[in-house]
């Protein structure tokens, strides 16, 4: 099953999942138990904000998604496997161009500064040999953003 893109879709699984619980004959309780196995859901509010939104950084984040083909959603969770990491470490690196703080970025990617400082620092220069096709696109995507603010 593919992961929620959006907070309607994510309530909508959520109640699809509690009928198939209250049909199954699965005692409610007053606060649903974790359903979800992702640790995104956590994060339900910000998610929204940065797919519906989110400004500056949403627009960073929805740019990079697409251009590794990934979710803002999974890029914000634990995936290790490619193209998460190498998208989280282009996302960090252009976040801190634009003059956020490794601190903020590491909330915005439930990541450590520390893990953030490592990526902006040691694995972009990689990025740029093994993705340059992917760093022009989201520059090219961004290039807008760049000219609407001036």
């Amino acid at each position: 099953m593919n992961e929620p893109k959006t907070r309607e879709e994510m309530v909508s699984r959520y109640k699809a999942a509690r009928s198939r619980m209250l049909a199954a004959g699965v005692k409610p309780t007053i606060r649903p138990k974790k359903i979800w196995k992702w640790p995104e859901a956590r994060h339900a509010r910000a998610i929204y904000t940065l797919t519906d939104g989110g400004g500056r950084a949403g627009a960073v984040l929805r740019a990079v998604a697409e251009a590794y083909e990934a979710s803002v959603i999974s890029m914000r969770g634990t995936g290790k496997h490619d193209p998460l990491p190498d998208a989280r470490a282009h996302a960090a690196y252009v976040l801190h161009k634009t003059g956020m703080s490794l601190d903020a970025i590491g909330r915005l990617l439930n990541r450590h500064h520390s893990t953030i400082h490592h990526s902006v620092n040691r694995v972009w220069p990689r990025l740029n040999r093994k993705h340059p096709d992917k760093i022009q696109a989201v520059a090219k995507a961004l290039a807008g953003l760049n000219g609407g603010e001036k």
